[in-house]
């Protein structure tokens, strides 16, 4: 499946906060990743996810949720579905390493954009490439060997989706 523009846009989520709808490049780089992708277009957009839980939190005078980075739909053929996307590009030692909060944000971001297209099967965690390796491993161990993350670079990313 690949990157589809519509299917991120669409979404009935991003329709009610389209306000939050950014180009990727440009939230990888305010998260810290400093890494370009050539597979990824200056013009492939996303949800941020950040930005529409603080908008909530605010209207509704409640504290924000942890939730992933970002958003964006895929597509193959009449098949859509979300990627949940949390970028680690900031993360210097991979012992700093945290499951239970990455499965936090992902659920609290399965809850706010809700089921109306299927997720992508594992959410992303986005590293930088110098410790990719390491945290590839230590991600591994921390779900008991099962592949319930997907771990990636920025190059990563862009290969698998874009």
């Amino acid at each position: 499946m690949r990157y589809c523009r519509a299917t991120t846009c669409e979404h009935p989520f991003s329709r009610s906060h389209e306000s939050c709808i950014e180009v990727i490049s440009a939230v990888l780089r305010t998260e810290g990743c400093k890494q370009q992708c050539r597979k990824i277009s200056s013009e492939a957009v996303c949800l941020n996810v950040d930005k529409v839980e603080e908008s909530l939190a605010s209207r509704e005078q409640r504290s924000k949720n942890s939730t992933v980075d970002f958003v964006f739909g895929i597509r193959e053929k009449n098949r859509q579905q979300i990627v949940l996307c949390e970028l680690k590009c900031n993360q210097k030692e991979p012992e700093n390493f945290n499951k239970s909060n990455i499965d936090q944000k992902v659920r609290q971001t399965q809850a706010l954009i809700g089921r109306d297209v299927s997720l992508y099967e594992k959410p992303i965690v986005v590293f930088k490439s110098k410790i990719l390796q390491q945290m590839q491993n230590r991600v591994r161990r921390a779900y008991n060997n099962r592949n319930l993350v997907e771990v990636l670079d920025v190059n990563g990313l862009g290969e698998l989706f874009f």
